[in-house]
């Protein structure tokens, strides 16, 4: 106790100490002094001893790690409480070969999936220019589209964890190397996305909010950079091609609709539903109007306009780097949600308590849920990562967060409504 006094008297003025219930070490400090900067030196100084401090108002401790009393100075005001804790023994580490494994596997079942699309995509091009004839935009070349596609896709998703990874690096925060998720077949898009394990706590609210931030913000400059390239190759389908198109949409329709009324002899009502769940389930081409579930995403429609006005007249095919793109956003979107232990959520908890965190994380889950049915597994799986403590925080989560990430963090909300894919049923069978 004496020596780790001496240690922290060398950053903080320590009014009183003492060992707490649960045989930890608790030294309370006057709220007057400043405490960003010396608790990220006595974090540097204790780790040398493998043990790490927390700093909380002594209310705040005594909910979070039961603290004893909560004491108050000789004006009325909240000590802050500094706990001491030894540092956990570390299990034994997976080595470099677990990462390069999960890479070729995703590279594998992303390139299959690669394949679907692609196959799709000239599928739809050989219909059109049945309609049409051949024109200029439409690439054949099955090669070439299934590599733009894996390519594109894993340089967002691994530029996204690679952020994360970089910052970590940066902030002195323990990280592992990403680890991409493969996922095969029916998954249409072949990958889970890709994850890194943070080994050790971020030491103030600016460090959390930095290691949430830098992930969303690498993979979003990747997707903008493909959703130009794949505006630029957008083939155009004009209107009497599309009137064409909207022929064969409704003769489909009808051909679900009474195969299911006549040939199983269901009710209108779950011929309808069937028929959804049907042309939904990908096994039609996803590029026939009104079929799609990829829904424009409002910043791809900005772009679009910016870049290829006359889009805004005539119909676009979605070629295979469009559908690198919009996962990208989608991804985007998803991880800015400022719910649970999303990096949205991480941002969010940089400036709110552990108790307005978790009830602003269900609030959001709300919303998720209400959007869109897809959110609903990421919605419950935020919620589920909180568990009943909510989220721990930073190691010092007294410090304010500064005001520059709090204006970013408003523009990251912004670029979550417009990255967003509102992702609904398709009713065409009306």
């Amino acid at each position: 106790m004496e020596e780790l006094r001496r240690i922290i008297q060398t950053e903080f003025t320590v009014s009183e100490y003492y060992m707490d219930v649960d045989g930890t070490p608790v030294f309370l400090l006057p709220s007057n002094q400043e405490t960003k900067a010396p608790f990220q030196r006595l974090v540097e100084k204790l780790k040398i001893y493998n043990i790490f401090a927390v700093l909380r108002y002594s209310s705040q401790l005594k909910r979070e790690y039961k603290l004893t009393p909560s004491p108050e100075d000789e004006n009325g005001k909240q000590l802050l409480a500094l706990k001491v804790f030894p540092k956990m023994e570390e299990g034994k580490r997976k080595g470099p070969v677990w990462n390069l494994a999960f890479l070729i596997a995703t590279i594998c079942t992303v390139t299959y999936a690669g394949y679907w699309w692609v196959n799709d995509y000239n599928s739809f091009g050989v219909l059109v220019s049945s309609i049409s004839g051949p024109w200029y935009g439409w690439y054949t070349d099955p090669s070439l589209l299934i590599v733009g596609f894996t390519v594109a896709l894993l340089s967002i998703l691994g530029t996204h964890e690679l952020g994360h990874y970089l910052a970590s690096k940066k902030r002195g925060i323990e990280a592992s190397l990403p680890f991409f998720i493969p996922a095969p077949p029916p998954i249409p898009f072949g990958t889970f996305g890709a994850v890194i394990f943070q080994r050790s706590p971020s030491v103030n609210r600016d460090n959390l909010f930095d290691l949430g931030l830098m992930g969303p913000v690498s993979g979003f400059i990747i997707a903008l950079f493909v959703a130009v390239l794949s505006i630029k190759f957008m083939p155009l389908i004009y209107p009497n091609v599309l009137y064409e198109m909207y022929q064969l949409e409704f003769q489909l329709n009808l051909f679900v609709l009474n195969f299911l009324l006549n040939v199983y002899n269901t009710s209108p009502a779950i011929a309808f539903v069937l028929g959804q769940l049907l042309l939904n389930s990908g096994y039609f081409p996803y590029l026939l109007i009104g079929q799609s579930l990829f829904k424009e995403p409002l910043l791809f429609s900005i772009l679009r306009l910016l870049l290829r006005p006359e889009t805004a007249f005539i119909d676009f095919a979605f070629n295979p780097l469009y559908l690198a793109t919009w996962i990208g956003f989608f991804v985007t979107a998803l991880n800015l949600a400022p719910a649970g232990m999303l990096d949205g959520g991480h941002m969010f908890r940089a400036f709110l308590s552990r108790r307005a965190h978790y009830i602003a994380s269900i609030i959001v889950v709300i919303i998720m849920i209400t959007i869109s049915w897809i959110f609903i597994a990421v919605a419950v799986l935020a919620l589920v990562s909180l568990r009943r403590a909510g989220h721990p925080g930073a190691l010092d989560d007294v410090s304010p967060l500064t005001a520059s990430r709090k204006i970013i963090f408003i523009v990251m909300m912004f670029i979550l409504a417009i990255t967003i894919p509102l992702i609904g049923w398709n009713f065409s069978l009306f």
